[in-house]
């Protein structure tokens, strides 16, 4: 049986729901590893600081995380809506598979995100 290779991902927005959720199915999938977490209103402290959550990850700022893009084979982006413009253009220069979660790639109209 051959062995599977194991993935590095960062996850952008950490500290939110949706980083949250993302966090907890990653430490369940086999090929999966955290790298990097981000939060911007608490970096410098650590996951389980903020969280009674037995994950002990320190978390970085965006920016820290833009220059350690190599150290992650992809990036989970939980971003507020249109935060994530500017780093998913950042992380794919940098040859990191970038995976938004907001709406700033699905919807063509901001519009509609604010009428919803």
């Amino acid at each position: 049986m051959s062995q599977q290779a194991v993935y590095k991902a960062g996850i952008a927005g950490a500290t939110g729901y949706t980083g949250y959720e993302l966090i907890r199915l990653i430490q369940r999938h086999p090929q999966l590893e955290i790298g990097w977490l981000t939060s911007e209103n608490s970096a410098g402290k650590r996951f389980s600081d903020v969280f009674d959550a037995p994950w002990d990850y320190p978390l970085i700022k965006l920016e820290d995380a833009l220059s350690r893009a190599a150290e992650v084979d992809v990036v989970f982006l939980c971003l507020p809506h249109a935060a994530s413009i500017g780093p998913v253009k950042a992380f794919v220069e940098a040859g990191v598979l970038a995976i938004d979660l907001s709406a700033d790639f699905r919807l063509i109209d901001s519009a509609i995100y604010e009428k919803w």
